[in-house]
């Protein structure tokens, strides 16, 4: 039978300005936000309501589960790396000043524990943490160096939009894109780090690499989305985004084991795209209070098919809606 997805909740009356980051749990049990008003907060889904709470100092911009259901890790505008661990009544939290600038990426590597590795972007400056009682504390490792300057960006100053370590068997490696400098590969090793390729692009918004580590999907903030093969950067496909305004850098992940592609948007209609063919496969259409809303953040559960996307329009309470893959005759 078809299946496409539904709204199944709308997570309210929480967050009062932009919603910048949301992550489903492994288990799929709990959502967690952060936003502009300076609040993390942890959803549970079967009742759809608020079980934490944490305020911050500064506007939550990145977050992260890690491998485990109770653990979550964010960065915030004042340069903060928070860690919160949480059971059914409490949540314990730690933190540190890990940038001067504020914290806009999180990638953690896949591996144990011990060869775990969480890459932090903060502007122009990309730091390597290795983990610490298992992802609670997290000892500096590295500094990414600069990249390289073109006769195009050499006037540019450099700005990092998104870090993502690649899947096994290259999760040693680390893609960094650039606003106005490309995407380049680095591979960490001893005392060390080596540069394995890189993709010229004239701007670079958010981008995703395919769990096969074959091709990259890129917001090329100029017209929407375009998919790149790894590593000679030949453009796949370019990705159609009907009535979306130029200057827009919005999010774009690859879903379903790679088969498909989820992006955001500026009018609250979040498209699914067939990753081989660039078909437009479904268009969620965002129901909340405000028309258009801006959805800058989204989120899957690969092993229990839901999405997460969340509204940022600034200045306004903001909703998330959750969806699930279900049979349309239902």
């Amino acid at each position: 039978m078809p299946l496409q997805y539904r709204s199944t909740s709308t997570l309210v009356e929480e967050h009062t300005d932009a919603i910048n980051c949301v992550a489903l749990s492994p288990d799929g049990l709990f959502v967690a936000s952060g936003s502009t008003d300076k609040r993390i907060v942890v959803w549970s889904l079967s009742s759809g309501q608020a079980i934490h709470r944490l305020v911050t100092h500064s506007a939550v911009l990145s977050l992260l589960w890690r491998s485990s259901p109770s653990r979550i890790i964010c960065g915030t505008a004042d340069g903060t790396l928070i860690t919160a661990a949480f059971n059914e009544e409490n949540i314990y939290v730690s933190g540190f000043s890990a940038h001067s600038k504020p914290i806009e990426c999180l990638s953690l590597s896949k591996g144990t524990t011990a060869s775990r590795h969480l890459a932090t972007a903060a502007h122009n400056v990309v730091n390597i943490w290795s983990s610490v009682e298992n992802d609670t504390y997290w000892d500096y490792g590295d500094t990414l160096d600069a990249p390289p300057s073109t006769p195009y960006s050499a006037s540019h100053s450099v700005i990092i939009t998104s870090v993502q370590w690649m899947n096994d068997p290259s999760a040693d490696c680390l893609v960094t894109a650039y606003l106005h400098h490309g995407i380049i590969c680095s591979r960490r090793g001893t005392g060390s780090i080596e540069v394995l390729w890189s993709i010229h692009l004239p701007l670079c918004g958010a981008c995703n690499i395919s769990p096969a580590n074959d091709t990259l999907a890129v917001c090329n903030i100029t017209s929407g989305f375009d998919v790149y093969a790894i590593p000679s950067g030949l453009r796949r496909l370019v990705l159609e985004v009907p009535s979306e305004p130029p200057g827009m850098a919005l999010p774009i992940v690859y879903i379903h084991k790679g088969t498909m592609l989820l992006g955001g948007a500026s009018n609250g209609k979040v498209r699914l795209w067939d990753a081989r063919s660039g078909d437009i496969v479904q268009t969620l259409r965002y129901h909340g209070k405000f028309d258009p809303l801006l959805i800058q953040c989204v989120a899957e559960n690969p092993d229990t098919f839901l999405l997460a996307t969340g509204s940022s329009d600034p200045g306004v309470p903001n909703s998330i809606q959750v969806w699930e893959l279900r049979d349309v005759a239902e």
